[in-house]
């Protein structure tokens, strides 16, 4: 098993949206929802990190902070091999709500499968 480079080790990642609703169910304002999250990585195959998620239902006249979604919890990220071309990204997270307007708890659970390039060679 390799090691990890201490550059990579603990990753950061933050990915804000903007949303806007057009045509007969249109909502007035533009939303910003976020999510963010920060890894340690343990191996090659296993992280552990803290998960966030957010959303702002109309930025131009947002409603007070008891009633927007906010939730803050830990998470587990994993990469698990199944062929010479096959891996797949498992994570799981217990989220707890920080506003009136968020559930109590959340459980997440998220598997990717990462597309990945056949060799040139081959």
């Amino acid at each position: 098993m390799a090691s990890v480079a201490p550059a990579r080790r603990c990753p950061r990642r933050a990915n804000p949206f903007f949303e806007k609703t057009f045509g007969r169910n249109r909502v007035e304002g533009i939303a910003l929802k976020d999510g963010w999250n920060v890894k340690y990585t343990l191996n090659d195959t296993l992280a552990v990190g803290v998960e966030g998620f957010g959303l702002i239902e109309n930025l131009g006249a947002s409603s007070s902070s008891a009633e927007q979604h906010h939730q803050l919890g830990p998470a587990l990220f994993a990469t698990i091999k199944l062929g010479e071309q096959l891996t797949i990204t498992p994570d799981v997270g217990l989220f707890f709500g920080l506003t009136e307007a968020t559930p109590s708890l959340t459980l997440k659970f998220n598997v990717g499968v990462p597309w990945i390039e056949p060799s040139a060679g081959k």
